[in-house]
């Protein structure tokens, strides 16, 4: 099974999202990803595709 690549975009558009509304639980769960996944995009800024 192949792994999910998202681009810097995407990324992006997903974190801001959540500190905008400021529940990136909600967000997670709206774009089915994986919370750690999108909070380590967070953590290094999302620099990585």
């Amino acid at each position: 099974m192949e792994r999910k690549r998202y681009d810097l975009n995407f990324k992006k558009m997903v974190v801001a999202k959540g500190k905008e509304i400021g529940n990136m639980t909600a967000v997670v769960r709206q774009h089915e990803l994986d919370p750690k996944m999108v909070l380590r995009w967070e953590a290094t800024g999302a620099q990585r595709s």
